[in-house]
């Protein structure tokens, strides 16, 4: 896998919120205000940076068959909070009158929020720790990855020296 190729698709992971952007602009230019920005659009738009570095690693694993599998693992817990994003937006979009005034919508919307709320907190500590981990090498969450067996932990010793 060529350097050029992982740094490109990271910087594009990097700023899938300015590709989203730049799409909303492109879409309002292109389309009149009363046509609603297409959230299948948003997604695919969002999911393009991801789906190029899943292919990545999928390429690095079957080549080099080293971590790029826990990579992908990474990477596609990305996806996770892209598609509760999708339904909570096609949710409100195809809500009847009548969940709206029964308060059905509001119930699947906070439903939906705490999935969201879930996938985001899983993406973003998983991210977080495998950056410190494998990305910058420090050896900050070294105990969470080595188990330990419990003969093995040394206790204090409580004899006294005499001198």
């Amino acid at each position: 896998m060529r350097t050029n190729d992982i740094l490109i698709s990271d910087s594009l992971v990097s700023y899938t919120k300015v590709l989203n952007d730049l799409g909303l602009v492109i879409w309002n230019y292109m389309f009149t205000s009363d046509t609603a920005y297409n959230y299948q659009l948003e997604f695919m738009i969002l999911c393009i940076p991801t789906c190029i570095r899943i292919k990545q690693c999928w390429f690095e694993y079957r080549s080099t068959a080293r971590d790029s599998i826990v990579k992908f693992d990474k990477v596609f817990y990305r996806v996770w909070p892209l598609l509760v994003n999708v339904l909570i937006k096609r949710t409100l979009l195809r809500a009847t009158d009548d969940e709206k005034s029964s308060g059905a919508l509001l119930l699947k919307l906070n439903r939906l929020n705490n999935w969201w709320y879930l996938a985001l907190a899983f993406n973003s500590i998983y991210s977080f720790i495998w950056d410190i981990k494998m990305d910058w090498n420090l050896e900050l969450f070294n105990g969470l990855f080595e188990l330990k067996n419990p003969s093995s932990i040394s206790h204090p010793s409580t004899t006294v020296g005499v001198s």
